[in-house]
């Protein structure tokens, strides 16, 4: 049993204990005392999120796009699991793709085989998604829109840290993995170079859309806690973000900066933490 989130726990972990780090708005930013999970308090309720992640969202934030998908970077994305998975499943199997958007991974994973089901809580998103024919159904793992539905692989890219029961979130998702299959998720990562040096000005801060803050130790315990055995966490930072910040202030920073950005990934602190567990 995972239990409800009572006001002021960590979401992670449940730990009634945190500090406050510093305020963003009307909102502050707490670190848990037990995991570490940075989380915004107050928590928006659920009314307000389904408010704010209309139609207008997916437009500001430019996923609406050719029919054949539109985020790059989730091309990327795919390419940087599909190996891993392809050899993991020969003959490939199901993919669930939990928070979608458009569609643009379902659309790379089913041209290496894999026969792919997509969940999105946007309407004009779905809608998007299925005019490309793909199989999207509409609404939240909480939903049960998949009842009954068995997976090889899940999915969340970009995902968790906008929920407010992110723990809820992965105990749901290992009810539609079979055991030994496996689960992909990426989320801002707390421990970033970006969050160590911006504190409150980092770019991922932004309540009531990103709500939670992962490092690997809270993503670690969380999954464990949720019937998951982490098998590698890794994070990202692309060369093409670090050379775009550095040529706001020189050119010549540009081939220092992309070298740089591989070495913070290498020692854990690229702005992205993506995570491959496997269902025990």
């Amino acid at each position: 049993m995972i239990g409800s989130l009572e006001a002021g726990a960590c979401p992670a972990c449940r730990t009634p204990s945190s500090r406050e780090l510093f305020a963003v708005g009307a909102y502050r930013l707490r670190r848990c005392t037990s995991c570490g999970l940075r989380f915004a308090d107050p928590r928006p309720d659920q009314k307000a999120l389904d408010d704010f992640y209309g139609a207008s969202y997916f437009d500001t934030h430019g996923w609406h796009g050719g029919p054949e998908g539109d985020s790059e970077y989730l091309r990327e994305c795919w390419a940087g699991i599909r190996d891993h998975l392809n050899e993991r499943f020969p003959k490939r199997g199901r993919l669930l793709d939990v928070g979608c958007a458009t569609g643009t991974l379902m659309i790379e994973a089913a041209r290496d085989g894999w026969d792919c089901v997509g969940l999105e809580v946007s309407e004009a998103a779905t809608e998007r998604a299925r005019g490309a024919g793909l199989d999207v159904r509409q609404g939240s793992l909480g939903d049960k829109r998949l009842e009954g539905e068995i997976f090889d692989v899940v999915c969340s890219f970009h995902v968790i840290e906008h929920v407010i029961d992110p723990r809820a979130d992965l105990a749901l998702m290992r009810e539609r993995v079979g055991r030994g299959g496996l689960a992909v998720i990426e989320t801002p990562n707390a421990e970033s170079i970006g969050f160590k040096v911006r504190r409150a000005k980092w770019v991922q801060i932004r309540p009531p859309e990103h709500i939670q803050f992962f490092d690997r130790r809270s993503m670690g315990r969380a999954l464990r806690s949720t019937g998951w055995r982490p098998l590698r966490q890794w994070t990202i930072y692309r060369p093409d973000t670090a050379a775009r910040i550095a040529k706001q202030w020189s050119g010549a920073l540009v081939g220092p900066a992309r070298v740089a950005a591989r070495a913070v990934e290498a020692v854990g602190m690229g702005g992205n933490l993506r995570v491959i567990a496997e269902a025990v």
